[in-house]
């Protein structure tokens, strides 16, 4: 009996653990998720998305641990990343060690998983980081005692990350990295102060590239690596690791230590762990395909260096690399020629630190594809004056060349000799340049991609590059008939260059180009080229002519014609086409005498012409100007408002230069661009703006577009801007003057967005306005109008139309009666007097006749859709409502008076739901109701003297009393009057 009772506890025991692991975390499921929310809403600056039932917690799944899982979860940024997505998160899993917690206090998380996360990191030009999303909290430790806590013991048994995309764009420090589909474990005690770090990484692609260089491009990444953790020391140091890009696979030895002051210390050493040739030659961009396997590749290679001391701001610790290779070759399968003889020397080495320190020594680069050698050397014993002693001989078969080193789809073929001699110093200061004697020749040379049937044959060249006295005026390159043709076309050239201080050039070209062709022969991917360029060009002259604008010494002669143009890319949908352009050439100008062309769907023709090419092209702060005539019949710019893909995007930004401190990555406006414009455009399209006969005299110049005049037709009525747009890259704005002929009121408030923030009552109006109005404020990154920061003022007429009745005229009816039987409120010219201010649309006062009574308004309209009005109505007698009988009954103690009276109404709330109530009341004469109140209140205290005065004198008069009585009573009559005054004053 005793073993069943037993049994039965212990039965309803676990009955009542397992209904609590069902049901409890359902319980606090919703308590979680509002701590979750509120946590959010307090210290996160993004907005962060997961679904409503996103979030599970949860013991069944690894009993007895506790496993809580967010699902879908997405943060997107504010502000100046205002949708830019930081994070997108499929799943997130934790799973915790509960009996660890209750037994020893001690946190021990058995697995944090994450689950195809997408990360987009941005740092702007400015430095602001997209990532910097946690909210500053005061300070609140102060006047606590810290000093007895125990150290929080946490445990970390594995931590997954799974199928992971990363793009960083860092625009401030020029870094761009990406990586594909990465994968990472790792496990550790984070509870010790000395532990063990497993890590394992793999990716699929990986690219890190620094100012628009990639130094990793697309390898694949496989990491093994235990690191020691000296918590105490801030100190790391290798033990097992191996890393492999693609199959080159290297490890390293060694410690780092974060020292004080962000300074990094280290002792570092790595080599190659693998020295198989097949290895390093998979690191070659173009080599590692799906065919690598099948490549035979014979010789070993020597990989190893070190990197040892402090690594502070621009400082690095010193570093040396060392690469050796001896004969090796390597053949692809089907192709009869290998690359044989490899030899490299190569050692790089810095013992300070110092970039111009580093010293760089390609003591040997050789190797020979059939009977075809190249050898040479390059050493440069510093980046600073770059000390150089070059030497390269080779004679290359083409052929060959691409038979042991195949180009999938292409074909090149021709012989190229080059032979150089290079010693001395490059010093752009002191003039200084390299004794160079070089000379590359090309002959019969052929090209044909296999998208493009008809070859470039026949492609000869000869160059020559000298400079005997080691002074960079003295260096002289030659170019001597250049000549290549294509499908029937022929183009040649001949030139020279010399004279780096003071570039002197004598250039001659003459053929045509069918630049279809070209582009299939560069296989220019994704990319639409096509169109006939003939040119006959000849110039000649020096760059300080040019700086100075002495054109008659520089000769530039020639024409050039365009047919059939048309560009497209992913990057520019829309695309170009160019049916016929002619161009004729002289040393001032480029004068287009004839333009036609299709850009997306707007067609444009053109004539004008381009001044000062020469300085613009020659000169790092050259200036372009010209002049044109455009005519375009339509142009839609809604169709140039396209998304680009993020991570171009990205890596676009990253690569770009920035001005200091600012938040605006590009100025829309080139700052070295002085042109006039005169345009016609029959119709003009802009987001849900449909303008007609635009005419247009614009002039760019220093990155500010000012309008000179400009007239067009929008919604009916006629509009003439005149006014700037400045694309200053810290702060951007516009200044304009705008003059308004009858515009529809009810299609600008559907149009403008201005309009419909500080004028809504204008969707009630029916009718025209005029417009005389300045209007300036600052632009957003995208050159749209910051309608927060609009100032301007101006004069606005309503020619004719109507008020409709709303919320706001209903509320005013209930202070008088309506004079017309109309609901519509007539307006016929009526001016109104505006400021812009602060967020403020104020109006001076203006009159308007609302429901047949004279009505005077003023006040203002803000940003946030708050009204604050005004209104002097007339109301005579016989249109007092019970509303102003109520409201002037607590003012006089009275109803409203027989005569005609002037009511003040104020206006509050929004046009949506207004507040309207009584100010203020005054007779028509002009009397306010303090006056009235004031004049009742004498009568009042008149009528109660007097009836006290006569009671004193009754008893004074009809009594037979002395003088010295009498005396007495005057003066209390005095007393009595003046003390009835004071109390009736005080009542009211």
């Amino acid at each position: 009996m005793k073993k069943k009772k037993l049994l039965i506890i212990l039965g309803s025991t676990l009955g009542v653990l397992l209904l609590a692991v069902l049901i409890l975390p359902y319980l606090f499921k919703p308590t979680i998720k509002q701590a979750a929310d509120k946590f959010i809403a307090e210290n996160i600056n993004a907005d962060v998305k997961f679904p409503q039932d996103g979030l599970s917690i949860g013991m069944l799944r690894h009993f007895p641990n506790f496993t809580l899982a967010l699902e879908d979860l997405s943060v997107v940024g504010r502000d100046e990343f205002k949708g830019d997505t930081l994070v997108n998160l499929k799943k997130f899993e934790v799973t915790v060690n509960i009996f660890a917690l209750i037994s020893s206090g001690r946190i021990e998380v058995n697995k944090i998983i994450l689950d195809k996360p997408k990360l987009n990191v941005i740092v702007l030009p400015n430095g602001k980081a997209n990532y910097d999303i946690y909210k500053a909290q005061p300070d609140t430790t102060k006047g606590v005692d810290t000093t007895k806590a125990e150290p929080v013991k946490f445990r970390l048994k594995e931590l997954a990350l799974k199928n992971a995309d990363i793009i960083y764009s860092d625009q401030k420090s020029k870094m761009f990295a990406s990586v594909k589909n990465l994968n990472i474990t790792g496990s550790g005690d984070l509870a010790e102060n000395v532990f063990d770090l497993s890590t394992k990484l793999t990716a699929d692609k990986a690219t890190v590239a620094m100012n628009g260089t990639e130094y990793l491009s697309n390898k694949s990444l496989d990491l093994n690596f235990v690191v020691n953790m000296d918590m105490n020391n801030n100190k790391y140091t290798f033990k097992d690791n191996s890393i492999k890009v693609n199959d080159f696979n290297f490890g390293f030895d060694g410690w780092v230590q974060l020292a004080q002051q962000n300074a990094i210390k280290m002792d570092v050493t790595f080599m190659a762990l693998d020295n198989s040739f097949k290895g390093l030659l998979s690191l070659v961009p173009g080599v590692y395909t799906e065919s690598f396997g099948d490549i035979k590749a014979d010789g070993e290679f020597d990989f190893s260096g070190y990197a040892k001391g402090t690594m502070k701001d621009s400082l690095l610790p010193a570093f040396g690399v060392k690469l050796v290779t001896k004969n090796a070759s390597f053949k692809y399968p089907k192709v009869p020629e290998a690359i044989k003889d490899i030899n490299i020397d190569l050692n790089v080495d810095n013992k300070d630190g110092l970039i111009p320190s580093t010293a760089i020594n390609l003591n040997k680069f050789s190797f020979k594809i059939g009977n075809n050698p190249f050898d040479g050397y390059l050493k440069v014993a510093n980046l600073k004056n770059f000390p150089v002693d070059a030497k390269v001989n080779a004679r290359l078969n083409l052929g060959e060349l691409t038979s042991a080193f195949p180009i999938e789809g292409m074909t090149i073929k021709g012989i190229f000799d080059l032979a150089l001699n290079a010693k001395g110093v490059y010093d752009d200061k002191t003039g200084a340049f390299p004794i160079l004697a070089a000379t590359a020749k090309l002959t019969n040379g052929f090209v044909q991609n296999k998208l493009l049937p008809t070859p470039l044959q026949n492609l000869n060249f000869v160059m020559t590059a000298s400079n005997t006295t080691g002074k960079a005026e003295n260096t002289v390159v030659q170019i001597g008939n250049f000549n290549m043709l294509l499908a029937g076309e022929s183009l040649t050239a001949t030139g020279s260059v010399q004279n780096i201080k003071d570039l002197a050039w004598n250039v001659k070209v003459a053929g045509g180009v069918d630049l279809e062709k070209i582009a299939k022969i560069f296989n220019l991917k994704d990319m639409t080229l096509k169109g006939k360029v003939k040119a006959n060009l000849a110039t000649s002259g020096k760059l300080s002519d040019v700086t100075a604008k002495r054109y008659a010494n520089v000769k530039a002669s020639g024409n050039m014609n365009v047919a059939n143009f048309s560009y497209s890319s992913p990057d520019f949908k829309q695309g170009v086409t160019i049916s016929t352009a002619a161009v004729v050439f002289n040393p001032a100008s480029i004068n287009l005498t004839k333009f036609e062309s299709k850009v997306g769907s707007s067609q444009i023709s053109a004539t004008g012409s381009v001044t000062n090419y020469m300085g613009f092209l020659f000169k790092p702060d050259g200036v372009l100007g010209g002049n044109l005539n455009v005519n375009i019949p339509t142009f839609n710019a809604n169709e140039w408002m396209t998304p680009a893909d993020k991570e171009a995007v990205a890596k676009q930004q990253a690569s770009q230069p920035s001005k200091k401190d600012s938040s605006v990555a590009v100025s829309m406006i080139p700052k070295n661009i002085d042109f006039d414009l005169k345009a016609h455009i029959g119709k003009f399209t802009y987001d849900n703006i449909v303008a007609d006969n635009v005419n247009a005299l614009v002039s760019i110049s220093k990155g500010i577009m000012t309008i000179k005049d400009a007239n067009m037709g929008i919604i009916g009525g006629l509009v003439n801007v005149k006014g700037t747009f400045d694309s200053d890259v810290k702060k951007p704005k516009f200044d304009l003057d705008l003059g308004i002929k009858s515009v529809s009121i009810p299609k600008a408030f559907e149009t403008f967005e201005t309009i419909q923030k500080y004028a809504p009552i204008s969707q009630y109006v029916v009718g025209n306005m005029d417009l005389n109005y300045n209007l300036k404020g600052d632009l957003t990154k995208d050159m749209t109008p910051n309608v927060a920061s609009l100032n301007g003022g101006g004069l606005v007429k309503i020619l004719s139309g109507t008020l409709k009745d709303t919320k706001l005229t209903s509320l005013v009816a209930q202070f008088s009666k309506p004079a017309t039987a109309s609901a519509m409120t007539e307006i016929k010219e009526l001016a109104l007097s505006t400021t812009l201010e602060d967020g403020k649309l104020s109006v001076k006062p203006f009159d308007i006749s609302m429901h047949g009574r004279k009505t005077t308004v003023s006040g203002y309209t803000s940003l946030d859709g708050k009204i604050n009005y005004n209104l002097l109505m007339d109301v005579p007698a016989n249109a007092v409502t019970t509303s102003l009988n109520s409201a002037m009954s607590r003012y006089l103690g009275k109803n409203a008076a027989s005569g005609d009276m002037k009511v003040t109404l104020g206006v509050t709330g929004t046009y949506s739901k207004p507040s309207v109530k009584l100010v203020n009341v005054a007779s028509a004469s002009g009397k306010t109701v303090q006056s009235e109140v004031k004049e009742a209140v004498q009568d009042k205290v008149k009528q109660e003297a007097t009836k006290e005065a006569s009671k004193l004198l009754d008893k004074v008069i009809g009594g037979s009393k002395s003088d010295t009585a009498k005396k007495k009573a005057e003066d209390q009559l005095k007393d009595a009057a003046k003390k009835k005054l004071n109390d009736l004053f005080k009542r009211r």
